[in-house]
């Protein structure tokens, strides 16, 4: 009986944090196009992360950004076919299914924008982390 209710947690949470994503991508399509500045540290600012992770990897190359691109989808399946044998078996860590639902909205937007919408500006000072989502 245990397995199902943990099934059911895992796919709920992953279903989630897909949706909370989509929703604050679209609010920050519509509103954040410019800076809206939220207090010292904090501003939404789309902007459209055409690399992997924060923008690394990123280039004006199709080859490379192709083959790039082509290498991380290979080893994604390759996570997600792990990760659903481990759904099923009642053993995938939840954050690993909230890992999951930010993935698969992050593909939506690659096919909708050509790069994942990314809109969370945190700074302090002349410091900025790169800009990120959900």
């Amino acid at each position: 009986m245990r397995r199902p209710i943990n099934f059911l947690i895992s796919v709920g949470l992953g279903l989630s944090i897909f949706i909370v994503d989509r929703f604050t991508k679209m609010w920050a399509f519509s509103n954040a196009q410019d800076f809206v500045d939220v207090n010292k540290f904090l501003s939404f600012k789309v902007n459209f992360n055409r690399g992997i992770s924060w923008g690394f990897c990123h280039s004006d190359s199709s080859l490379v950004f192709s083959i790039v691109t082509a290498l991380v989808i290979m080893v994604t399946i390759g996570i997600l076919v792990y990760g659903v044998i481990k759904v099923l078996q009642g053993r995938l860590p939840l954050w690993a299914m909230a890992v999951v639902g930010g993935s698969f909205s992050n593909i939506v937007d690659r096919f909708l924008y050509g790069g994942v919408l990314d809109f969370i500006i945190i700074s302090y000072k002349n410091y900025s982390w790169p800009s990120f989502n959900i």
